[in-house]
């Protein structure tokens, strides 16, 4: 029989064992949660993704799908320093909805659907015009992003000039598309516009995007991101090879 001496190292034993199990409990809790936020994220961008008649641009040997992990981790973004969701790449949720863009490096040009949802709406039906020149000058800076060949978010857009021809209505889907048009030093300028599946043109931008600009007052890591490019998968990515890989496996 064991020594009353014993029992009280013993007995530390068994809470420290039971402490260590605890721990590797909230561990596995948390990364299925984790494994739950992104299927869930996934099924939200799967609910808006690409419609039939943009379906062109998931089977261009043209284009590139690019992908942002603070558009598609929650969790990451959260732990990075945003302090919300995206505006425009939010989710099914979102008033105004970009599920994914695609880029052309030969043409400049980055095109993807919007879908303006109910929250959107002004006029009774009719999404406010504001929600058209946020999408307008979302496709403005990071069509200028990728020109300037650089990495996400190296400057930003300082100017857009809209012209609103149509009314966009509440849930409706368009090609919004950007294409740069000039670059000079810093500044990259860019024509926009919304156009629908009959090539009807429901607003046009033209717009001023400066990169190399300094937006953050202490910079890091997430600053010195380039953009890669996967041939395989005809994906640009945001220099996070082993997300990249991750989130592919995941399918």
């Amino acid at each position: 029989m064991p020594s009353c001496s014993a029992s009280p190292w013993l007995h530390r034993c068994a809470i420290a064992g039971t402490a260590a199990a605890s721990a590797v409990a909230v561990l596995v809790a948390a990364r299925a949660v984790a494994r739950r936020r992104h299927r869930h994220r996934a099924a939200a961008l799967a609910a808006v993704s690409v419609p039939p008649w943009l379906k062109w641009l998931e089977e261009s040997p043209f284009h590139y799908k690019v992908r942002l992990r603070e558009w598609e981790d929650e969790d990451w973004r959260r732990d990075s320093g945003w302090q919300g969701s995206d505006l425009i790449h939010g989710g099914s949720s979102s008033a105004i909805c970009v599920p994914c863009y695609f880029y052309s490096p030969a043409e400049m040009a980055l095109k993807g659907p919007v879908i303006f949802g109910r929250s959107s709406e002004s006029h009774r039906g009719f999404c406010h015009g504001g929600a058209m020149t946020s999408a307008l000058d979302d496709v403005c800076g990071h069509v200028a992003f990728l020109a300037a060949g650089r990495g996400p978010w190296c400057g930003a857009t300082v100017q857009v000039n809209c012209k609103l021809n149509k009314p966009v209505r509440s849930g409706q889907v368009l090609l919004l598309e950007g294409k740069v048009i000039k670059q000079d030093g810093k500044k990259v300028s860019v024509q926009a516009s919304l156009s629908d599946e009959d090539g009807l043109v429901y607003a046009t931008m033209e717009g001023l995007s400066i990169v190399g600009a300094k937006m953050q007052l202490e910079e890091s890591n997430l600053d010195q991101r380039e953009w890669r490019y996967d041939e395989v998968s005809r994906t640009i990515f945001d220099g996070s090879p082993s997300w990249h890989l991750e989130s592919k496996q995941r399918g």
